[in-house]
């Protein structure tokens, strides 16, 4: 797999562990107080316990972390050519491969169809030295 692939696969990775984050703690919190003497009055049914909340809060910023560090060092690993000058020698370098190997194509091309050519001349030659024997004719 390319870095570039690994890069996109990471950054997918990424968001996955961001939305699950975002819908825990949006769904597993229990109702704070908004001021200190407004006591809460209802509990949230289905909100972890505070310690079991404050530890997955933990390890989902943990994962965060592990992931975002995981996307650094395949941004680090990727070829980075900044020089203006240095992209236009390599386009250069690469335009001049691409017209040798048209040529190269060009000339195999037309030797593929120089044998084919053969080919078909000497099945020819080969057919028509052959005597085909007449069919009988159908009695009845």
């Amino acid at each position: 797999m390319d870095r570039i692939t690994q890069l996109h696969d990471s950054i997918d990775r990424l968001l996955t562990i961001m939305q699950h984050s975002v819908y825990y703690l949006t769904e597993r919190t229990d109702f704070l107080p908004f001021r200190p003497d407004v006591p809460v009055t209802r509990k949230y049914e289905r909100a972890d316990p505070k310690e079991e909340f404050e530890a997955n809060q933990k390890e989902l910023a943990e994962d965060l972390i592990e992931q975002a560090k995981k996307i650094e060092e395949l941004i680090d690993s990727l070829p980075v050519e900044t020089d203006e000058d240095g992209q236009l020698e390599r386009f250069e370098e690469l335009q001049k491969e691409l017209v040798e190997v048209n040529e190269e194509y060009g000339t195999v091309l037309a030797e593929a169809r120089q044998l084919r050519d053969e080919i078909n001349a000497t099945l020819e030659r080969v057919l028509k030295s052959v005597e085909v024997p007449e069919e009988p004719a159908a009695t009845g």
